[in-house]
């Protein structure tokens, strides 16, 4: 190997590990708002639930059927794109559970 392979081998291995850094810290901060999300769900819920017993049936189907479907997919895509980083949400683990549901039950 000559100095040039050398020198060129040297110069990707930081460039490989600063481009892997970044994308950990992406995949963070995304997880991060993926959680955010996730107790925005949460917390519809909560407000649904409350409309529903004080009788205003209407503003909980907006809040489940509207909010709550969008908030729901929007989740959803994070979740694709952090799975593609490497990381995962418990999105992520109820469809490898389901997955692992229908290969038992013979399905799929």
């Amino acid at each position: 190997m000559n100095t040039e392979d050398s020198q060129l081998q040297t110069a990707s291995v930081p460039l490989a590990l600063e481009t892997e850094l970044r994308l950990a810290k992406m995949r963070r901060q995304l997880v991060g708002i993926y959680d955010q999300l996730d107790i925005a769900c949460e917390e519809i819920d909560v407000c649904a639930e409350a409309a529903n017993s004080l009788g205003q049936k209407n503003m909980e189907k907006v809040l489940r059927a509207s909010v709550g479907y969008r908030l729901s997919a929007q989740r959803k895509a994070l979740t694709g794109v952090i799975e593609r980083l490497g990381g995962a949400t418990n999105l992520s683990e109820l469809d490898e559970v389901s997955q692992e549901t229908a290969l038992r039950s013979g399905v799929g």
